[in-house]
């Protein structure tokens, strides 16, 4: 199987709306992170990669995995759809 990446790191801003039904559907990080990794197995990867923060860095959680899944132009886009 051949992955396929970014050109360039994609960046979401979110809805405080969605970022709140979401926090009612997922009461922690293991959750969300667990879900993440559920839908990296629903686009038939292979592997997943989960990139830990520094304890108090601020820094994001990275979840990474080489399925198949959106097209470039379907990730630069979601942005549109997140925050309408």
């Amino acid at each position: 199987m051949s992955a396929k990446t970014l050109t360039q790191t994609a960046f979401f801003k979110v809805d405080p709306r969605l970022a709140a039904l979401l926090g009612q559907t997922y009461r922690s990080s293991e959750l969300a992170i667990k879900e993440l990794v559920d839908k990296s197995w629903d686009a038939d990867a292979d592997n997943v990669w989960i990139t830990l923060p520094a304890i108090v860095s601020g820094e994001p959680i990275v979840v990474r995995d080489d399925g198949t899944g959106m097209t470039e132009q379907e990730v630069r886009c979601i942005d549109a759809v997140l925050v309408a």
